[in-house]
C-alpha cells in the first residue's frame, strides 16, 4: 500500500512538472515571437535595416493602445556593426546626429509613424530605437 502511494505521488509530481514546463516553454516562445514582431515593426517605421548580427541584450518595451502604439527597443552591439547599420539604413542616411556627451541622436523621418529616433551611446555601445504612432 505504501509503495502504491509513493508511485502515485511520483507520477503526479512528474505530470505537474511536465505541464508547468510546457506552459513556460509556450510563454517564452510567445514572448520571443512578440518581441521579434515588435522589433520588425520598429525597424519598418524607422526605415532601418535588420539589426546587426552582434546585437544582444534586448529590452523591448511596448506602450499605448492599438491606435497609439509606442515601441522602445534597446540592444548592445559591436561599435563597427552599429556604424555599418547606421550608415547603410535608409532611415539614417543623410541624417546628421546631434551629439551630447557620449550620445548620438538620429532624428528620423518615420514611415507610417509620427515619430522615430535612434540614440547610440558610443561609450557603452547601447542603441535605442524609439518609435510611436500618435
Amino acid at each position: 500500500m505504501k509503495t502504491k502511494i509513493i508511485i502515485l505521488f511520483v507520477t503526479l509530481t512528474i505530470i505537474i512538472i511536465g505541464i508547468t514546463a510546457g506552459i513556460m516553454i509556450h510563454f517564452f516562445n510567445q514572448a520571443d515571437t512578440e518581441n521579434q514582431e515588435t522589433i520588425g515593426t520598429a525597424l519598418t517605421w524607422s526605415q532601418m535595416d535588420p539589426l546587426p548580427e552582434s546585437a544582444e541584450g534586448f529590452i523591448v518595451r511596448t506602450m499605448g493602445s492599438p491606435a497609439s502604439q509606442e515601441f522602445i527597443i534597446t540592444f548592445t552591439a559591436a561599435p563597427e556593426d552599429i556604424d555599418m547599420w547606421i550608415n547603410n539604413s535608409i532611415g539614417t542616411k543623410d541624417v546628421t546626429p546631434s551629439k551630447e556627451d557620449f550620445e548620438l541622436t538620429y532624428p528620423i523621418k518615420p514611415l507610417d509613424a509620427k515619430f522615430a529616433q535612434i540614440v547610440v551611446n558610443t561609450k557603452t555601445n547601447d542603441v535605442t530605437i524609439h518609435v510611436y504612432l500618435d
